[in-house]
C-alpha cells in the first residue's frame, strides 16, 4: 500500500448500523448536489450526488456525524495512524453523503490538500459503505494507486459496515473503478480530518482534487 490505510470491520454494532440503514433515503433527494466533473475535455466524476448540510440528514445519522468528530474518536484516529492535532471538518466540504448510481466512476486522483476557508491541511479521509449488500461483480472498489509507477495496487469493496480510513498526502493516488450494479447505489458517509501544518515532506502549494487518470 503506498500511503497509510486502515480497514474496520464491522464498523458499527450491527443494531446500529440496522437503525442507520433505515433512517437513509433511498436514493438523491432534489437539493443533493451532483458533482460531475470534466477537465481537459475528459469525464473525471461521473453520477456521484453528494449533500453537505448535516441537517438534511436523519436525527440517527446526525448522531453518528456527531460521535465521528467526537474528541474520544478523534483520539482513536490520532493513535492508529500517528497523526497528531486531527481536527474534524465542520462544514463538511465535499459532501458528508456520497450516492454513486450505476455508471458512476472516480478517475484515478489526489485530493485537495487544504481546505478551501479554512486554510488547514487535510490529513484523513473516513468512509464508511452503508450498503445492505453488495457483489463483487458489481464494481464500485475504492482503488489505491502507485504514485510512481501509475498502477493500481489495492482495491477494497464497498461492503456492509465496512469503514476505510486512509491518509491524504502527495502520494496518495486513489480511484474508484466503475458501477456496474444493476441498480443498487453505491452508498457512503465520507467525513475529512485537518491539521494546522504537516510534515515537510508533504508539503505542496495548495491545489484542488487532481485529476491523473480515467476510467
Amino acid at each position: 500500500m503506498p500511503f497509510a490505510c486502515f480497514v474496520v470491520e464491522p464498523f458499527l454494532d450491527p443494531k446500529a448500523f440496522g437503525t442507520v440503514m433505515q433512517a437513509l433515503p433511498e436514493r438523491p433527494e432534489e437539493d443533493w448536489f451532483s458533482s460531475e466533473e470534466t477537465t481537459d475535455g475528459r469525464l473525471r466524476s461521473h453520477n456521484k450526488f453528494v449533500v453537505s448540510k448535516l441537517e438534511r440528514l436523519a436525527p440517527v445519522i446526525r448522531q453518528l456525524v456527531e460521535e465521528l468528530i467526537s474528541a474520544s474518536f478523534i483520539q482513536y484516529l490520532e493513535t492508529i495512524t500517528g497523526i497528531r492535532g486531527l481536527i474534524p471538518d465542520g462544514t463538511h466540504h465535499g459532501g458528508l453523503m456520497h450516492y454513486y448510481l450505476p455508471g458512476a466512476f472516480l478517475a484515478v486522483h489526489v485530493d485537495a490538500n487544504v481546505h478551501p476557508v479554512t486554510k488547514l491541511d487535510r490529513r484523513l479521509n473516513l468512509i464508511l459503505y452503508l450498503n445492505k449488500r453488495w457483489e463483487g461483480s458489481w464494481g464500485g472498489d475504492l482503488e489505491s494507486w502507485h504514485a510512481q509507477k501509475y498502477e493500481r495496487v489495492l482495491s477494497i469493496s464497498p461492503s456492509s459496515n465496512r469503514c476505510v480510513i486512509f491518509a491524504t498526502t502527495p502520494e496518495s493516488q486513489h480511484a474508484m473503478s466503475l458501477l456496474t450494479s444493476p441498480g443498487d447505489i453505491r452508498k457512503s458517509l465520507f467525513l475529512r480530518y485537518y491539521s494546522e501544518g504537516r510534515p515537510a515532506e508533504e508539503r505542496r502549494p495548495p491545489h484542488r482534487a487532481r485529476w491523473i487518470g480515467t476510467v
